[in-house]
């Protein structure tokens, strides 16, 4: 029962979310061909499926120097490696690959001890009431260990008092379930054959669960690296820089110490052509060497360039990093040769005609050698980009269309705006003519008001005079107007 439920509890585990707030599944780490279902899991792979097996795209032998690489590290530098990379993730998926391993072991060592253990109907009760607590006890010490796998110090430790405990805690649990079943049991049932039978049993399923807890944390060794390379980094390693104090040596020198590379190797010809006489034939071969050890610093970058491009075509390395890599390597590249060809040119020869002709004929093979250079990485390209999914393809140019849109939207939505503000401004200044107009009317309104109330005031003055004018004489004779 219990191994039965694990079986299928490690078959279901690459379809479940790594954690609450992440959407990434267990699955997403694993590659492999056929891909994972639930009728067909890891654990049930044989060894040629497995020779192509990626946990997040590395071998499990790479993730495993990763892996031990990093409880090598201080606690500061662990503490810092969690928080800022994906190394919590790289050392669970490794866990539960060990896990699949140490469950196939013990599934193809004991395939008969589930049966075994359902096939008492009368002690059914007592193996249900156990075994759900051996669960929850089960995937307690799952999680404590699963997060310490490969840290071979912790496990030396704390591995055998955690599982020691577990036991104990796993016993005092099985005898108080035993004593109480033997108890319930009717008179004249054979109690001491019951007790054994279920004792050798529960002995039984307690070395399986050992077997299965030993394979699984089983120790790690550390297998030494290249320090320069970065604990989670799927790019090419980049060559350690070191800059030798002793002008004839060879000089293995990273890409950014160039300028460092091509000072030296100036400085050691111009002492050379200070010699009397000149040492033409020290110069020439001392540029041949510098030349084989230009050759010494780009081959190994290209040929991790062409296995890594190999990879993505496999699916092996994610495509996207890759393109992020080229363009990263081609810039490198462009600035290397452009700052070394001033040790080859032959304009940088200060007029000796011997230095320029020893130049010109490495010049040439310096073109070689950046040619056939920027041609793998061009080609290494144009595998990278067929890579990409044709979904992906229709998104970009649906993506590019709509930047394209968006850019005529904004210039004829700029345009639009230019013609609406001069509107606008012609509006406005026909308004302001409209309103000086109005203004000016206004003034001649007043004016002629002003000019009709005087004559109003004229005019009235004008017949108040002419009626006192006009007014009878009272000395005048009426009698006479009568007749």
């Amino acid at each position: 029962m219990l191994i039965e439920d694990l079986g299928r509890q490690l078959a279901c585990k690459p379809f479940e979310g790594m954690s609450w707030w992440w959407g990434v599944k267990w699955g997403g780490f694993i590659e492999i061909f056929p891909q994972l279902s639930k009728d067909n899991p890891l654990w049930l792979r044989e060894q040629e499926d497995l020779e192509n097996l990626r946990l997040c795209r590395k071998t499990p032998d790479e993730l495993q120097q990763q892996i031990a690489s990093y409880w090598q590290k201080p606690f500061w530098r662990r503490w810092l490696l969690r928080l800022f990379t994906d190394i919590n993730s790289r050392i669970v998926t490794y866990s539960y690959y060990q896990r699949c391993l140490s469950f196939q072991r013990i599934h193809q060592e004991n395939p008969l001890s589930e049966r075994r253990l359902i096939l008492y109907e009368p002690e059914q009760r007592l193996v249900n009431l156990f075994m759900r607590e051996l669960k929850r006890d089960h995937s307690a010490l799952e999680q404590r260990l699963e997060g310490h796998i490969g840290n071979v110090k912790w496990m030396n430790k704390n591995f055998d008092l955690l599982l020691a405990q577990h036991e104990e805690k796993r016993q005092r649990f099985f005898l108080r379930l035993l004593d109480r079943h033997l108890k319930e049991l009717p008179e004249g049932c054979d109690r001491a054959s019951v007790q054994r039978k279920l004792e050798d049993e529960y002995s039984e399923l307690g070395k399986v669960m050992r077997n299965y807890f030993q394979h699984w944390c089983q120790p790690v060794k550390a297998i030494e690296e290249n320090p320069c390379q970065d604990l989670v980094s799927v790019s090419p390693p980049v060559v350690e820089r070191v800059i030798s104090p002793y002008l004839g040596a060879d000089l293995n020198c990273s890409m950014s110490s160039i300028n460092e590379w091509l000072a030296l190797k100036q400085y050691a010809i111009e002492k050379m052509l200070n010699e009397n006489p000149p040492a033409y034939e020290a110069i020439q071969l001392f540029l041949q060497h510098s030349l084989q050890s230009l050759e010494g610093l780009i081959e190994p970058l290209l040929s991790n360039y062409e296995r890594l491009v190999g990879e993505a075509r496999h699916q092996r390395v994610h495509y996207k990093e890759m393109l992020n890599w080229s363009d990263h390597l081609q810039n490198r590249f462009t600035y290397f040769f452009r700052h070394s060809s001033l040790l080859f040119h032959p304009d940088k020869s200060g007029g000796d005609e011997i230095i320029s002709q020893i130049k010109t004929e490495l010049f040439q093979e310096f073109q070689q050698l950046v040619e056939i250079s920027f041609d793998k990485l061009n080609h290494g390209l144009v595998i990278l980009k067929q890579c990409i999914p044709s979904w992906e393809l229709d998104l970009a140019k649906l993506r590019e269309k709509l930047e394209q849109d968006l850019i005529i939207f904004r210039e004829e939505l700029n345009q639009w705006s230019l013609q609406m503000k001069a509107d606008n401004a012609e509006i406005r200044a026909e308004q302001a003519e409209i309103k000086a107009e109005q203004t000016e009317i206004k003034a001649e309104q007043a004016e002629i008001k002003k000019t009709l109330e005087i004559l109003l005031k004229r005019t009235s003055t004008y017949i108040d005079s002419e009626d006192e004018t006009v007014s009878p004489d009272p000395t005048t004779n009426a009698p006479f107007f009568r007749r």
